[in-house]
């Protein structure tokens, strides 16, 4: 007998979609679902879906499963790493219901790409290019990002090679400056010791002298 919650047969997961989305509205049924609520169900709604989206393709649930909750996260937040993620592992397809979806990801691509994060932004560019989106400026944002990206790279390769060198001389140093102190306490030792001699040596003379003076005859 098949067991009716297994999340490892694909055709489970209309029902249990369902059943989370009905909690969740019950949980979030309040008289005006607006501003920050609202949100807060839509980024909700939108992590089920995509739940279904990336188990369909562990599990093998087919590219037509994989596209049909794609359609249905992809009305919701499309700015979430999860989102990306899903875009990344599942490779859904543009839904032909929604053709706003491929000018909104490219919108958060030059959206990332402006806040210097060319890494995101490459996966809203290379998904739609991966999937068929024909446009004249994705090409060149592609060629944007991924130049900006390695400038990133370098810069920051450069950055960590130059700390490496300060690293390397603040190491040589603090072991030149503790070998100077160890110099130091070694010459200060000796000349204490020679100072020792020394006071040794003239009360030694004194002993000496005073015991050799010869006495007075009266």
């Amino acid at each position: 007998m098949t067991n009716v919650r297994s999340t490892w047969n694909a055709s489970n997961y209309e029902a249990q979609s369902g059943y989370k989305i009905q909690a969740l509205e019950k949980l979030l049924d309040k008289p005006d679902r607006s501003g920050v609520l609202l949100k807060i169900y839509e980024r909700a709604e939108a992590g089920i879906y995509l739940w279904a989206v990336d188990s369909m393709a562990i599990i093998g649930g087919g590219q037509e499963a994989i596209d049909r909750y794609f359609e249905k996260a992809a009305k919701t937040d499309v700015r979430s790493e999860r989102f990306r993620d899903v875009l990344v592992r599942a490779r859904p397809r543009l839904p032909p219901s929604d053709p706003s979806l491929p000018a909104r990801l490219l919108e958060c691509g030059i959206e990332y790409l402006r806040r210097s994060q060319p890494e995101t932004a490459l996966v809203y560019f290379e998904y739609l290019r991966s999937a068929g989106f024909d446009a004249p400026e994705l090409g060149d944002w592609l060629a944007r990002a991924k130049k900006d990206r390695w400038e990133k790279e370098t810069q920051t390769e450069v950055a960590e090679h130059l700390q490496g060198e300060v690293n390397r001389r603040d190491r040589l140093l603090a072991e030149k400056e503790a070998w100077w102190s160890k110099e130091v306490g070694v010459r200060d030792a000796i000349i204490d010791e020679l100072r020792l001699d020394q006071d040794w040596m003239r009360r030694g003379w004194r002993r000496f002298i005073i015991g050799k003076r010869p006495s007075v005859r009266r």
